[in-house]
């Protein structure tokens, strides 16, 4: 199964650090800005979360 989410704020940051703990990936991000989409997966990196699959 593939997870994503909508939005890059607090609520998707918890839920991909949920997914994380639960062996899960997530395959991609939507939000209204394509600039904010592109950027979480990066700032999950730096956060030392590896939860998207590239």
């Amino acid at each position: 199964m593939n997870w994503a989410v909508i939005g890059t704020g607090v609520i998707a940051n918890e839920m991909a650090q949920a997914l994380q703990k639960m062996d899960k990936k997530l395959y991609g991000v939507a939000n209204r800005t394509q600039e904010k989409a592109l950027a979480f997966p990066n700032r999950l990196r730096r956060a030392g979360d590896h939860a998207f699959t590239k």
